[in-house]
């Protein structure tokens, strides 16, 4: 008995101790559970936290970025005196472009002088203008080229009409009548408000010039460069072509005409912009000259003729016609004018010679003949000038000889054997033998034999023929 007791109760024990343990477990895997639950809800706050501090970072970055970027605005963003005077230079740039300003007054709600209440400060005007189409742009492109940042939100246009005068070419472009806004904002830094401070803001600063830099050029973008295309069709005006009569050409006549008239007058601008060039070579500009004495004459007498019998019914080829032949001939005429015709220096002519001789001594005959001819159809309105005269002289001299060398070239004259003795010379000259003094035809002669050539003479003109 006492030894079930014993064992009674070590069972019991072990029980009690075993019930302890569990609860002992149960307790800890609980709180183990709550703790990783508190861990879970820390790890989402940090989330949270960290993704705040990213966000007010990245503000601070933009803040940085917009602080640093406050002269550029500085710099495009008009003060209110700057308006003032911009509205005053809007006179001038409308009479600058020939554009009628009717009506300039403040915008409600934004324009005029204003309490200068905040930092940026809109001011607007409405404008209303009469003017042509090209005229217009010219003067809208002015206006929002103006070294203050200026938009024009808003425009109305009223389509004009144009009007054909019988006594001349000239069709009258249509003045059309356009309202407009403009808005700008005025910038007054005093009303800014208090800085909060930035940590670490010069080394951020630093890290962030890229984009510093590039909103800097974002806010000073260049003004656009306006390109006027006087020609272009109005597209406010009806482009429709009006009836011909029988005796008139067609409208594809008419195009015709101009197209191959226009052709003609770029290739003399071309030349002409060639021309002009103070670098370009002597013997070019000759060239180009004697192109404008053939073809500048002609094509002036053909636009005349088309002008005079007022071929040009179309509006559209009007203008065209304008932009494309006749401005561009008379600016060509002009220049032509200008520039004169003063003709090479001494020290250009004594080069041509040097380099004239070369070619005529290279047996290039031709190619010296066709170097001089330039030269030479322009001497006499320079030639009378004492110090060119000689060189001038020279050249005729040289192309004379240069043009005898080429008939004698022409002849193909053959040498076929040369025997040079004491008391006799004889050379084969054209399978005949012949002696100094013999004529190989009409216009030459043989002059002289040599153990090395032939001397023949023409037209008073010796030329060596080397065996």
């Amino acid at each position: 008995m006492n030894e079930k007791k014993v064992l009674l109760g070590i069972a019991a024990g072990t029980l009690a101790i075993s019930a302890g343990l569990g609860w002992l477990l149960y307790s800890t895997w609980e709180e183990i559970g709550q703790t990783e639950i508190q861990i879970e809800e820390k790890r989402t706050d940090l989330e949270a936290a960290r993704k705040k501090t990213e966000q007010v970072k990245g503000l601070e970055d933009q803040v940085i970025v917009l602080r640093e970027s406050v002269a550029a605005l500085a710099s495009v963003l008009p003060t209110q005196q700057e308006v003032e005077d911009f509205v005053k230079a809007m006179s001038g740039f409308a009479k600058d472009k020939n554009v009628r300003l009717t009506e300039v007054r403040p915008k409600s709600g934004g324009g005029g002088r204003t309490g200068q209440s905040k930092v940026f400060e809109r001011i607007g005007y409405q404008l209303k203008t009469e003017a042509t189409l090209s005229n217009f742009l010219a003067f809208l492109n002015r206006v929002e080229s103006f070294k203050r940042f200026v938009i024009v939100p808003y425009l109305k246009l009223s389509n004009g009409a144009r009007s054909n005068s019988e006594e001349t070419f000239v069709t009258t472009d249509a003045n059309h009548t356009v309202e407009f806004d403009i808005e700008t904002y005025a910038y007054n830094p005093a009303k800014g408000g208090v800085r909060e401070p930035i940590p670490n803001y010069e080394a951020r600063r630093t890290q962030l010039r890229e984009e510093i830099d590039h909103k800097k050029e974002t806010i000073e973008q260049p003004a656009v460069e306006w390109s006027d295309q006087k020609n272009r069709r109005d597209i406010f005006v009806d482009p429709r072509t009006p009836p011909t009569d029988a005796n008139q050409l067609s409208l594809e006549q008419q195009q015709e005409l101009v197209a191959k008239l226009q052709l003609r007058v770029e290739e003399l601008t071309s030349l002409f912009a060639e021309f002009s060039d103070p670098q370009l070579n002597i013997m070019r500009r000759f060239e180009i000259q004697a192109i404008f004495d053939e073809k500048v004459g002609p094509v002036e007498a053909d636009a005349a003729r088309v002008e005079k019998e007022k071929v040009l019914t179309v509006d559209a080829l009007r203008r065209s016609w304008r932009g494309t032949v006749s401005e561009p001939l008379k600016k060509v005429r002009a220049g032509l004018k200008d520039l004169g015709t003063v003709g090479p220096s001494a020290r250009e002519l004594s080069d041509l010679l040097v380099r004239a001789r070369d070619l005529v001594r290279a047996g290039q005959v031709r190619e010296a003949i066709d170097f001089m001819k330039p030269v030479l159809e322009r001497a006499p309105s320079f030639e009378q000038d004492a110090v060119r005269a000689p060189y001038v002289a020279e050249l005729r001299k040289l192309d004379r000889e240069a043009r005898v060398a080429q008939r004698f070239e022409d002849k193909k004259v053959m040498l076929g054997g040369i025997i040079v003795e004491p008391q006799r010379k004889v050379a084969v000259v054209n399978n005949r033998t012949m002696e100094p003094g013999d004529s190989v035809d009409d216009e030459l002669t043989v002059a002289d034999i040599s153990e090395d050539g032939v001397t023949f003479v023409l037209d008073e003109v010796q030329i060596t023929k080397k065996w």
